[in-house]
């Protein structure tokens, strides 16, 4: 005997009681605790009697298992355990126990009532189960089994006789009367049915989850082959047969069960704990036609990262749709380029100089303005001149009035060079150097900003703090009109109106029309000091005192600034609330949700390290604690997010995180991943014709043009770092948003308690409006149709397809494409469609699952 328990099945069964047995305690009819009125009697066993009754107070069937009055305190305290724990679990294939009642003298529990037969009993009159059924059973065990162990409690005693077989053949696990939680499982106990135990529980070795599937091995094990795999009579033959041979054994089951079954079962068998499945859910996962992600809805359950992940679903596609994806692809990209060659505010005619003739001229332009000495740093960089776009949206109403701009004689496009004597280290969080970051304030500081073509706009030279001296001369403002490539004839003087940004004691202005462009207006304004130009600003009707911030809510992607100001509000507030309540009720992928955070800290640093501009010596630490801080608060904000809101997720719409879960998990080849990586890029392009189309609609209508804000990224002109940078970023921005924009979609869910509901609200979020210049009728059918394509990627293809649709998205708005391959620019774009052809290749090789590409079904429909 270990712990009163016999090497066998000891346990009463629960059928009914037979004529001739003794006299049970209690008469059908009477009444217990004013509340349960007892039927007949069930059963008689170690621990005293179990009757079938009714609770009258909820009008349902119970059975009452009484305690002996002579039982052992060791057994009460466990009685009482079982009920503690026992009530923590509640699922269809686990007996449910109601409550633990005390009165006059009586002790027992009432439970949910199970009208059948233990398998024990079922066994011994049939022998065994066909292969069919004992599969069944095992799913239902695993499921009662998986219950358990996700609340943290081990059940200890697994048998047959505490497995009951339901009227509609279901399987319930029963008697939680040894169930321990998993955290505090005695080191040395070893209560149980010894030929039911595992290797470790036999020894009073540490039990885990390991231990009650290696239980669950002998009884599915005796169901097939009708017989218990062990067949010792004393506890030293029974550790004999452990040792022995399991083969033997175990071949009584080849050929009466599925091969994969029959490998579960030797699995579970397992004598060292390391080499069974890690779970109840990995077992379900394993056996043979099982989805256990269905079994998990069916049940009502938020269904476990690894299950979604292990989900029945293959994903593969057969070649001719995979083709069909490619090819769409292919064409949509070239569309794509087609479009973005033409839309594109670049200059054409002739096209912009490249960064390093621009950092010549502006470097040749300070040294004849008397910079000469070289400089301790220097940074030069393209942007966009934003209120020019914004002058021409307010003033000019004609069907073409943007496609004018990319051959203006005054581009939009500018460059801006600055050096210092000292190094440039910029304040704002990139860490990198700016048009005004850092500052303007140390003498010897020189900064120049040149159109595309390489011509002279604006000149700012710092001077110095102290100069003694005089009579200074007038200022010679010749050798910048000639830098700018202006004639001063054409301008006249007028009084000055601007005030200069650097300390000045001479100022003068001018007005006359700029070259190429009668109808355009220019101001020049300059500053002097001490007889020399410090400042010189070619100044256009659209010229703004303070800089414009670029754009973000204006081009086709779906990221809204309103949505970056609700996350900063959800995250701290409730994202802290719902995250700790699922970590404590276990339910939080804290494994998904480290590996998601660490990409999106590993991408958005190495894109940041790109982007920002390193200087030598003590300062470069401070900057790289920058440049890591910021990745690591969003990282951090994603992690949080993640454990608040991806078990909601998983519960309402699991399949939406099926290939996202592969992913997670290290399964790159899965077929799945492949295929909506493939899908999701497919669909991108698409998405970018429309809005093409809805920046050509006016025109083609005789109304004023819409401007086409998915400006190409001035970084990615800079330089092949920048390129580098916007396509990190974008990796990193395609991951977090897709998370982001799918938890919008559950808190909506969880708000409006209505799927159709949460998804017509997240459509409404996702309409652009705001799209500057489209106005209301258009922008509101711009947006809500990629809204409308945006929830259907999400939905139907899942998180990772929708990260794939997003990066592809990103990537054709924000970076140079064109076919010529005579501008400089061209390899840069090239690039990103070698990355986005990469990603169709790898999804469509990955998708078809090793059939060839030109399978026997290539010309099936």
């Amino acid at each position: 005997m270990i712990e009163g328990r016999s090497l066998g099945d000891d346990q009463p069964t629960l059928a009914r009681a037979s004529p001739g047995g003794a006299e049970p305690r209690f008469a059908p009819g009477t009444l217990l605790a004013g509340r349960y009125r007892v039927i007949y009697p069930l059963g008689r066993g170690g621990m005293g009697e179990v009757y079938r009754a009714d609770d009258l107070k909820l009008g349902q069937a119970v059975a009452l298992k009484f305690v002996r009055s002579d039982m052992p305190a060791i057994a009460k305290q466990r009685l009482y355990s079982e009920v503690r724990l026992g009530r923590q679990v509640s699922h269809p294939n686990v007996c449910r126990l109601y409550d633990l009642v005390e009165v006059e003298g009586l002790t027992f529990i009432a439970m949910e009532y199970v009208d059948g037969e233990d398998l024990a009993s079922l066994l011994s009159r049939i022998g065994h189960l066909a292969a069919d059924k004992a599969l069944e059973i095992a799913r239902g065990l695993c499921a009662g089994l998986l219950a358990a162990h996700d609340r943290g409690v081990l059940h200890r005693d697994l048998k047959p006789a505490n497995v009951m077989i339901d009227g509609r053949g279901r399987a319930r696990l029963t008697d939680f009367g040894l169930a321990v939680e998993q955290q505090a499982a005695p080191p040395r106990d070893t209560a149980g049915t010894a030929l039911y135990m595992s290797p470790e529980q036999l020894a009073g070795g540490e039990l885990s989850v390991k231990s009650d599937l290696y239980s669950l091995g002998l009884i599915l094990y005796e169901m097939v082959a009708g017989r218990r795999f062990f067949s010792a009579t004393t506890l030293d033959e029974l550790r004999s047969q452990h040792r022995a041979e399991r083969l033997p054994r175990l071949g009584v089951l080849s050929g009466q069960i599925d091969a994969s079954f029959e490998r579960v079962i030797a699995q579970c068998l397992e004598e060292d704990p390391q080499a069974r499945p890690a779970s109840a859910r990995a077992v379900l996962a394993l056996l043979p036609g099982g989805d256990p992600l269905e079994a998990a809805i069916a049940a009502g359950e938020t269904p476990a990262p690894d299950v979604v992940a292990a989900a029945g679903t293959v994903g593969d596609l057969r070649p001719a749709v995979a083709w069909s994806a490619l090819l769409t692809l292919l064409g949509g990209l070239a569309l794509a380029v087609w479009a973005s060659d033409r839309l594109s505010y670049i200059p054409s005619r002739p096209p912009p100089l490249t960064h390093a003739i621009l950092v010549e001229r502006a470097q040749r332009t300070l040294a004849t303005l008397g910079h000469g000495a070289r400089p301790a740093d220097w940074s030069g960089s393209y942007d966009w001149d934003l209120p020019h776009f914004i002058h021409v949206l307010r003033n000019d109403r004609s069907p073409h009035r943007f496609d004018r701009l990319r051959d203006a004689p005054l581009s939009p496009l500018r460059f801006f060079y600055r050096q210092s004597p000292t190094s440039l280290v910029a304040a704002n969080r990139n860490g990198s150097v700016e048009r005004d970051d850092p500052a303007s304030d140390v003498p010897g500081m020189a900064e120049v900003d040149l159109d595309a073509r390489g011509r002279l706009t604006r000149y700012l030279a710092v001077p110095p703090r102290v100069e003694s001296g005089g009579p200074w001369p007038d200022p010679d403002w010749s050798p910048l009109f000639q830098a700018a490539e202006l004639d001063p004839a054409s301008f006249r003087p007028v009084s000055p109106e601007w005030t200069a940004p650097v300390d000045s004691d001479r100022k003068a202005a001018w007005v006359g029309a700029y070259p190429g462009m009668a109808d355009l207006a220019v101001r020049i304004e300059g500053a002097a000091y001490h007889g020399r130009p410090v400042w010189f600003a070619v100044l256009p009707p659209w010229a703004a005192p303070e800089p414009v911030s670029r754009f973000s809510d204006a081009g086709p992607t779906p990221v809204q600034p309103v949505f970056l100001g609700a996350l900063g509000l959800v995250v701290p507030l409730g994202g802290l609330v719902l995250a700790r309540r699922n970590l404590l009720l276990r339910r939080g992928d804290r494994k998904g949700a480290f590996r998601v955070a660490v990409f999106v800290f590993v991408t958005y640093s190495l894109a940041r390290l790109f982007r920002a501009d390193h200087v030598p010596g003590l300062v470069e630490f401070w900057l790289l604690i920058k440049v890591f801080a910021y990745p690591m608060v969003w990282a951090a904000l994603i992690w949080i997010l993640y454990v608040a809101l991806e078990p909601y997720a998983r519960r309402r719409w699991p399949r939406i995180l099926i290939s996202w879960g592969r992913l997670l998990a290290g399964r790159w080849r899965d077929p799945m991943v492949g295929r909506d990586l493939l899908l999701g890029a497919a669909v991108a392009p698409l998405l970018f014709g429309l809005y093409v189309v809805a920046t050509r609609a006016p025109s083609w209508l005789g109304q004023p043009q819409a401007p086409h804000w998915a400006l190409v990224h001035d970084q990615s002109l800079t330089s092949w770092t920048g390129v580098a940078f916007r396509i990190l970023v974008n990796v990193y921005a395609a991951a977090q948003w897709s998370i982001i924009w799918l938890f919008v979609l559950v808190l909506l869910r969880i708000v409006l308690r209505r799927d159709l509901l949460a998804m017509v609200a997240w459509c409404v979020a996702g309409v652009s409006q705001a799209v500057l210049g489209f106005g209301p009728l258009l922008g509101l059918t711009l947006g809500l149709a990629a809204a409308v394509v945006e929830l259907f990627v999400l939905t139907r293809l899942g998180v990772l397809g929708y990260a794939s649709y997003t990066l592809v998205t990103f990537l054709l708005s924000e970076l140079p494409l064109t076919f010529d391959t005579s501008l400089w620019w061209a390899p840069r774009g090239f690039a990103v469609l070698a990355i986005v052809i990469a990603i169709g290749a790898y999804g469509f090789r990955t998708a078809l699952a090793g059939r060839p590409a030109f399978g026997g079904d290539w010309l099936e429909t």
